[in-house]
Formats: structure tokens, C-alpha cells, sequence
């Protein structure tokens, strides 16, 4: 199972620079908002909807080293996988904003998020990071349903 992120905000989580995810949901995710299913799952690193103004500055410095591997040739590396330790359901914008610190979004960000679809909540999902000591290859398609390795030869496993 993986979890599709900004890989930028793959690679903070990977770096310990980020502790959690603020996750509205998607068109995927039905009205209820994003619920998780798994509480183990690799990170899938991704530039879809990837901005760089839509990270703090600080971390707009790993922005084109994180997202260049993404980009290469069908692949996407994948090097982490998470434990969630809790989801937290946030309902108060003013207490989605004191998360700053914790995760590398503008304030900007949080608030889009935050109110985005109409509904005034967003969640807090705290992960432990495992990392494997070299990222392993995996076939990037526009729907992955099945996480396939893809060893140096261009075979998959």
C-alpha cells in the first residue's frame, strides 16, 4: 500500500523535518473526507499539484532536488515507509494554523485546506518514518493500483 504526497513533503517527512500530514481528502476520498484505511504504507512521492510557493521558504531549497527524481524516466523512488501514529481530526482553523512548525506548508496553505469543499476541519495524520538505506525503483503510472519494483534492468519484480 502507498500514500501519494508531494515529494517535497516526502522528503522533509524522510528528513525529519516534517511530522505530519494536513489532509483534506480528494475527489477519491467520497464526502466523509480522507479516512485512512492502512496505518502501514510506503510513501509514494509525487509533483502533481506540487508548488513551490506552497512551501516555507526554508524548505523551497530542497524543492528542485526532491521533485528532479519524480520526474525521471517513469520511476519514482521509493525510500520511506510510515507507521500512523494517530489521525487527528482538526476542527478549529485557528488550531490547524499552531501546527506551524511541524510540516513545511505556508499559512497559506493551511487555510485553502482547511476551508476547501466547504467544510471547516481538516486532519492531522502523525507518522513515525522508516527509511530504507537506498530507494528502490517503482513504475510510475497515472493509476497505481499495485506497487511494482522496478529492479536496475527495467524489469519488474
Amino acid at each position: 500500500m502507498a500514500f501519494k504526497e508531494w515529494a517535497v513533503v516526502v522528503d522533509a517527512l524522510g528528513r525529519g523535518e516534517q511530522i505530519l500530514v494536513l489532509r483534506k481528502g480528494g475527489i477519491a476520498e467520497g464526502r466523509g473526507g480522507f479516512q485512512p484505511e492502512h496505518e502501514r504504507f510506503w510513501l509514494f512521492p509525487t509533483a502533481f499539484h506540487q508548488q513551490r510557493e506552497s512551501i516555507i521558504p526554508e524548505a523551497r531549497t530542497r524543492f528542485d532536488s526532491a521533485v528532479a527524481p519524480v520526474m525521471a524516466e517513469g520511476t519514482v523512488p521509493i525510500q520511506y515507509f510510515v507507521q500512523l501514529e494517530t489521525a487527528h481530526e482538526v476542527t478549529s482553523l485557528e488550531a490547524a494554523l499552531s501546527l506551524s512548525g511541524q510540516h513545511i506548508w505556508t499559512e497559506e496553505v493551511v487555510r485553502s485546506r482547511f476551508d476547501w469543499g466547504g467544510s471547516q476541519r481538516i486532519f492531522a495524520l502523525l507518522f513515525y518514518v522508516f527509511a530504507l538505506p537506498k530507494p528502490v525503483a517503482a513504475a510510475d503510472a497515472p493509476r497505481v493500483r499495485r506497487l511494482q519494483v522496478v529492479d536496475r534492468t527495467g524489469r519488474g519484480t
